[in-house]
């Protein structure tokens, strides 16, 4: 009776394990004080080891109540998004980056920009 017990234990901690996959969002990188031309960036990466939807989610500095700035996509895992403070600034420094998200947090200066002292980033999942 007690041998027939450990196989199916054994079986219960694989399906276990298997069902608990899950996505896990990190903040990589944050560009605040780049020399030269001000390029702000935030690069987000999936480091779990499901696809995570990102739709909905949005990003803010250390002031709430500045304008969101929302984030879209689906992230693999393994897989990265920039959200870069002026979209068109960015891609005249960077042109050879494809993974940006569709939104800037800071276009035209009309948005919020990271403080080259101090600051905070936020990212908030969709509710």
């Amino acid at each position: 009776m007690q041998r027939s017990i450990i196989p199916i234990i054994f079986a219960m901690v694989i399906v276990f394990s298997v069902g608990m996959a899950s996505a896990e969002l990190v903040i990589n990188e944050i560009m605040y004080n780049s020399p030269g031309t001000d390029v702000e960036f935030v690069e987000l990466v999936n480091r779990g080891d499901t696809a995570l939807d990102i739709t909905g989610w949005y990003m803010l500095d250390d002031n709430l109540t500045h304008p969101r700035c929302y984030l879209h996509g689906i992230l693999d895992p393994g897989g990265y998004i920039v959200v870069a403070g002026d979209l068109t600034i960015f891609q005249l420094i960077y042109p050879g980056v494809t993974n940006l998200n569709p939104n800037d947090f800071d276009p035209g200066g009309l948005g919020f920009g990271l403080g080259n002292t101090s600051d905070t980033v936020f990212i908030f999942n969709a509710v």
